[in-house]
């Protein structure tokens, strides 16, 4: 599967030595790894809060009485007689209707870009259709080698504003079952932030707690200077280790975490090939995911009307063997990820949707 994925289920594909080998993750281990000044510095995020203006009872009550001073009673509109200068014509009107005149300007008809991205569906860099619905949830089941290995669960939250600029709130989290944790124990969740309008990232964080690791992850796009900033921290049993790069950006490139979701925005035409930039820690990869076919599966969740998509993945122009990864959407405008099914090195994992809010 793409990197994206890749990072939440690689913790499957590498059994541990059992529990007694697990990192101590303490919390001060943990609070440590979780500042990071210059990234806070950089990034301000805001809740959006609804604009709601109650209705006071007694201006309710005004509103109607005024109303009703208006519009005169059925004793006074019956008593109302018609104007002799202006006589009714039979069949037509007395008032006179005037043709709207409809605006002769231009359509604009934005450019999409890149060029790179397919552009059914869209106005610029807008779809047409939001398939996004803030307070959805998707919850897929994993299993591994036959065994049920923990949940993955994808969320869209309210609204935020991030920099002064309203986006999209995206979250992912991954957690192994009680069973599975005996080998390998993990708790990773990841965020990120999408511009409304243009689809653009501009940061993602990501919090890996793991038997054998506690990291944390943390990257900013800067559009205006088109530069890439990550910063990582990451503790196990050798000691910390922390890193920090920078790098140009490609135009439109999108993070590790808000590729899963913008693959949503396109439209998932059997045969066609949706591609895409994603940037990540000083590299440029290429994702490429081609609809293979139309399936109705049925999973814990329900029946659902399928687009199933195989994913390949470059790193750099270099094209990189991840397995045979399919993705199935549903067929419908939302496109919300139901099943996940990947073929690893040393086995094959399966991701099914318990719960579809």
């Amino acid at each position: 599967m793409f990197r994206p994925l890749v990072l939440f289920l690689a913790g499957f594909s590498v059994l541990g030595v059992g529990c007694m080998s697990a990192l101590k993750t303490d919390d001060e281990v943990i609070e440590n790894l979780q500042t990071h000044e210059e990234y806070s510095e950089l990034v301000t995020i805001k809740q959006i809060e609804p604009e709601i203006k109650p209705v006071e009872k007694s201006e309710a009550k005004m509103s109607v009485q005024k109303e009703k001073e208006k519009s005169p009673t059925k004793e006074k509109q019956e008593k109302v007689k018609p104007d002799k200068k202006s006589p009714r014509k039979k069949g037509k009107s007395q008032i006179e209707v005037k043709p709207v005149i409809k605006s002769k300007a231009k359509v604009d008809k934005q450019v999409r870009l890149p060029e790179l991205e397919d552009s059914e569906g869209f106005v610029g860099r807008r779809p047409v259709v939001d398939p996004y619905e803030p307070g959805e949830v998707t919850e897929l089941e994993l299993s591994y080698l036959g065994m049920t290995a923990g949940t993955l669960v994808f969320e869209t939250l309210p609204f935020v504003e991030v920099n002064g600029k309203k986006a999209y709130h995206f979250s992912i989290k991954m957690k192994s079952s009680d069973g599975f944790s005996m080998f390998y124990r993990i708790n990773n969740d990841a965020e990120t932030f999408l511009d409304f309008d243009s689809l653009r990232p501009f940061s993602h964080e990501v919090h890996i707690k793991e038997s054998k690791q506690v990291k944390e992850t943390r990257s900013f796009f800067d559009w205006d200077t088109l530069q890439g900033k990550y910063w990582e921290k990451k503790v196990t049993r050798k000691g910390e280790r922390k890193k920090h790069k920078q790098w140009d950006l490609v135009p439109y490139s999108q993070n590790l975490i808000s590729g899963l979701f913008y693959i949503r925005t396109f439209t998932l035409t059997e045969g066609k090939t949706i591609t895409f930039n994603v940037a990540d820690a000083g590299k440029q990869n290429l994702i490429k995911g081609t609809v293979v076919g139309k399936e109705t599966i049925s999973i814990p969740a329900g029946e659902f009307k399928t687009s199933v998509m195989k994913i390949q993945y470059e790193v750099d122009g270099t094209f990189k063997q991840i397995g045979d990864v399919f993705l199935y959407f549903t067929d419908d405008d939302n496109k919300r990820l139901v099943k996940v099914r990947a073929k690893i090195k040393i086995g094959s994992i399966v991701g099914e949707a318990i719960r579809v809010k």
